[in-house]
């Protein structure tokens, strides 16, 4: 397998990063080191938790979710319920922190895997 890396130590590179080493790829990882959390939130639908189990980390995203069961919409100017929507597929909530903090935790348990601490601005190819 090829050796990849990966820039980025958001969401979203420590995901392809995990991604990339679980499909048997060694991967370096090109981020500085974390020093904001994420605000807000996260709906994971049945696709997400498909990818969540895809990256190993779908029992850790379920210790800390809140299940959602339905949908309310409802109208803006009055706050009337317009329509429930009930929720038979596995959807949930969980924030952004735990988010990154479960693939972090994931990202440092796999030796296929190395973090290179640095602030990456640009690479040079060969022509």
């Amino acid at each position: 397998m090829a050796l990849l890396g990966v820039s980025g130590g958001g969401i979203a590179g420590m995901a392809a990063a995990l991604a990339a080493s679980r499909a048997g790829h060694d991967v370096m990882l090109f981020a500085r080191p974390a020093d904001q959390p994420f605000a807000g939130g996260l709906q994971i639908a049945p696709n997400g938790w498909a990818a969540l189990t895809r990256l190993g980390i779908a029992e850790a995203a379920e210790a800390c979710s809140l299940r959602l069961n339905n949908i309310t919409v409802r109208a803006l100017d009055s706050g009337a319920t317009l329509i429930q929507l009930p929720l038979a597929q596995h959807y949930a909530s969980f924030s952004r922190n735990a988010l990154f903090g479960m693939l972090n935790d994931a990202v440092g348990a796999r030796a296929s895997l190395t973090r290179v601490p640095c602030n990456l601005t640009h690479i040079d190819q060969p022509p």
